[in-house]
């Protein structure tokens, strides 16, 4: 699994589609956004988006993917002069098993599906931080802007259909598209990306997050990682810490904690046994590093989730 693979899984992504809409000209629709990434896929027509805290829309036509990645409040328009009306003022009906929106005024339609990306694990906040506030992905040509229209339209194909097991394929493949719009944000990317997303692009230090998120437990030091991907430990030293802002053995730490917080979620693990999978050799030096880094005991963290994962 390479790294940007592992910080995704560890972030816990579940997608899933909230509607559909036909909106034909003249129309415009206002949205008061939500508390996780909502995305829009234009699978027929064009269409404006503007964030609510800016003032310079962008275009969307068919093939076109944007994501909100802090669920902004934002409007959607076929025309800058159009009066906006609010969503939640709308009718809507379920077609399909999938929530529809039918606006508009008779003219040229325009289809969006819309959807969400929800990042289960709390470490998931730190990912969406070192996303713009919107990722537009429009259609082009690359391979990746092919998987991107191949999963649009088996999208607007399965939103089409009423078969059982409808949301959990929707859910897939909204998975998927999440997927693909951080790869073709990141392949285009001029050197704004930061911290997890910047060192998952870099040979060495996606190496060697790669190595620590696949074995957590293991010595690692900014010398043993070094010499894994082919650097002196001064350059590793300084580069990994440059892109992820901290020094390795912090970074091997914190990333032992978050793997402590998954075991503790729906296993039936002990402390001693979540302790020696992440690389300590006694309950007590892990309780100690735990409480330091989340603030609460191993034990209060279990009780915090509901104290139904297992024995403290």
């Amino acid at each position: 699994m390479d790294a940007l693979s592992g910080i995704l899984r560890s972030v816990r992504l579940e997608s899933g589609i909230i509607s559909r809409a036909r909106l034909t000209v003249p129309w415009a629709v206002s949205s008061p956004g939500a508390p996780s990434p909502i995305f829009h896929a234009v699978t027929h027509g064009a269409c404006w988006v503007r964030r609510e805290a800016e003032r310079t829309p962008t275009r969307l036509a068919a093939g076109d993917v944007v994501v909100l990645a802090r669920g902004e409040a934002h409007v959607l328009f076929d025309d800058p002069s159009t009066r906006p009306v609010s969503v939640r003022a709308i009718p809507t009906r379920t077609d399909h098993g999938v929530m529809l929106l039918e606006h508009g005024g008779g003219g040229h339609e325009t289809r969006i599906v819309c959807g969400k990306f929800v990042l289960e694990h709390e470490s998931g906040a730190a990912l969406l931080a070192l996303l713009p506030p919107m990722l537009h992905v429009g259609a082009g040509r690359g391979a990746l802007t092919e998987w991107i229209e191949t999963t649009l339209s088996l999208l607007d194909h399965e939103v089409e259909r009423d078969d059982p097991g409808a949301d959990a394929i929707l859910g897939r493949i909204a998975d998927v598209l999440f997927v693909q719009v951080l790869r073709r944000w990141l392949a285009s990317d001029t050197g704004s990306a930061r911290g997890w997303l910047a060192a998952a692009q870099d040979p060495h230090i996606g190496r060697a997050l790669k190595l620590i998120h696949d074995d957590p437990s293991a010595r690692w030091s900014a010398s043993t990682l070094a010499a894994k991907v082919g650097m002196s430990r001064s350059r590793f030293f300084e580069r990994f810490t440059a892109l992820l802002g901290e020094p390795p053995a912090r970074y091997v730490t914190r990333w032992r904690m978050h793997r402590a917080t998954d075991l503790m979620q729906g296993r039936r693990w002990s402390t001693a046994q979540i302790a020696a999978r992440v690389g300590y050799a006694s309950e007590d030096s892990f309780t100690k590093v735990f409480k330091r880094h989340l603030g609460v005991s191993p034990s209060a963290y279990r009780r915090r989730l509901g104290g139904a994962n297992g024995r403290a």
